[in-house]
This record gives structure tokens, sequence and C-alpha cells, in this order.
């Protein structure tokens, strides 16, 4: 079973920044959108999200975004995340209309493992605490 959630974003939550004689312009984007959400885990399997309004400043005349989730196991770790396994954009952006679907796979996962270890140094005679004294 899975649930679905609307949301509606307010002003400045996402932006769109063409440049303009390379000084950058921040454009807020107003959008609305959904998530389905697995009702025994609470995991998102997939939102859809699109503009609630154009920006004729700019030409963006429509934009609808769904990005699909979905397990990935990483046996070395013995994890399992929940990521991206594809994004499709709906673009109508100065007066062309634009489709992109970008998929994901062969995940890597990296980490770093540490651990301290704290005991008294070695006497080095070699070290910047030995002194040589010679014959002058």
């Amino acid at each position: 079973m899975t649930h679905i959630r609307r949301a509606s974003y307010p002003k400045n939550r996402k932006h769109i920044s063409p440049r303009d004689r390379g000084v950058p312009r921040i454009y807020p984007v107003d959008t609305k959108g959904r998530a389905w959400i697995t009702a025994d885990k609470f995991q998102v399997v997939r939102i859809e999200s699109e503009m609630i309004s154009p920006l004729p400043e700019i030409q963006l005349l429509a934009e609808h975004q769904i990005t699909e989730y979905g397990p990935v196991p990483f046996a070395a770790k013995n994890v399992e995340l929940w990521l991206p396994k594809s994004v499709e954009v709906y673009l109508h952006f100065r007066g062309r209309r634009y489709y992109r679907r970008h998929t994901f796979e062969r995940f890597m996962l990296f980490s770093v493992d540490s651990e301290e270890k704290v005991r008294q140094p070695e006497a080095d005679s070699h070290g910047p605490g030995s002194v040589k004294t010679g014959k002058r």
C-alpha cells in the first residue's frame, strides 16, 4: 500500500538561474507536487512536481518533473538505501518543448572507517627531542 501526499512550495523554494551578460539572475519558481510514500516503511517511491505559473520574462512556460526511487542494496556494508532510479523532465522553454529521461544504476557506496589508538610516544634517537653532544 502506498500513500500519496500533495505539497505546494512557497516562493524561493526552487530557482532558475540563467546568465544575462555574465551577471546571474535568480527567478523564483513556484512548484506543486505529490509524493508516493510506502505505508509500511515510509520510503519515498515517486515524486512529481510542476511549475504553478509560467515565467514569461525568461520564456519558461512549463516544467514538470517525475523522480522514481527504489531500494539499492550494498552488500559490502550490509545496507539498503532508497535512491533515484530515474528522472523525467518536461520543459516548455523559449518556444520549444524538451523531454529528458535520466536513469541511474551501478551505484557505489563510499565510506571511511577510522579508529583511534592512544599510546605513549616511543623514544626516538633521531627525533627532535634527542640531542647529540659532540666535541667542539
